[in-house]
């Protein structure tokens, strides 16, 4: 047998993967077709989605203020 729990012998299946020439961020005309560019792209994106984060977090924190200057201002009426 060949091992398998129910006797059953398993096909194999070949694969193949492709790697494409050019890689396409963001939009069509954002290519990169060396290492060099993969690699800056790479880091400008890791960049930009930082800063997405960062601008995300002190949006919530002034949300917050707000909220507790104004929860602060009505309890003071």
């Amino acid at each position: 047998m060949d091992g398998s729990p129910d006797g059953m012998m398993m096909m194999m299946m070949p694969m193949y993967f492709g790697c494409p020439v050019e890689n396409i961020y963001l939009f069509k005309s954002f290519t990169s077709s060396n290492a060099g560019t993969f690699i800056a792209w790479l880091i400008g994106i890791t960049l930009l989605s930082l800063l997405v984060q960062v601008l995300t977090y002190f949006r919530s924190q002034l949300q917050n203020k707000t909220m507790r200057d104004l929860l602060r201002l009505e309890l003071a009426k």
